[in-house]
């Protein structure tokens, strides 16, 4: 595991990245991995593609893009998802993506 990574509920997780303190998410479903946000450099978008390969199981299939900043885009290049987007984006679409989360 290359980042500390923070789990939220059974199937989000998230992690603060050294270098410039952005803020990764990771959401966990039968559909796939969707990563919120990418990293600000190839070497760390690796790092996050294998933490997400061990913590998932799976390489990630959706990114999302929180906005346009260099420090949240730059990674998108080591993901080779099959759908990606920038916000605003559709929640029901990775509500839907998600495994159920019990409420506290």
């Amino acid at each position: 595991m290359h980042f500390d990574w923070e789990s939220l509920t059974d199937s989000v997780c998230r992690c603060r990245l050294p270098f410039l303190d952005v803020t990764v998410g990771l959401v966990q479903g039968s559909a796939g991995a969707l990563l919120v946000d990418t990293g600000t450099t190839l070497t760390e978008a690796k790092a996050i593609r294998d933490d997400v390969r061990e913590i998932a199981g799976c390489d990630v299939t959706h990114v999302v893009l929180t906005h346009k900043h260099f420090d949240h885009v730059l990674g998108s290049v080591a993901h080779h998802a099959g759908k990606l987007s920038q916000t605003p984006c559709d929640l029901s679409k990775i509500t839907a993506l998600a495994k159920p989360v019990q409420r506290l």
